[in-house]
């Protein structure tokens, strides 16, 4: 929502390739924020 944005510190966007669905659930796109994390740790980014 609005609101939320409004009163968040930050905010991440997850690009889709695909356009077949609007949105994540929260433990997918958490999954995902949690992967490309350790990802770039791994390689010293």
């Amino acid at each position: 929502s609005r609101t939320a944005r409004a009163r968040a510190a930050q905010t991440v966007r997850i690009p889709m390739q695909a356009q077949q669905t609007d949105s994540l659930n929260a433990a997918t796109a958490a999954a995902l924020l949690l992967y490309e994390a350790v990802r770039q740790r791994a390689a010293g980014l």
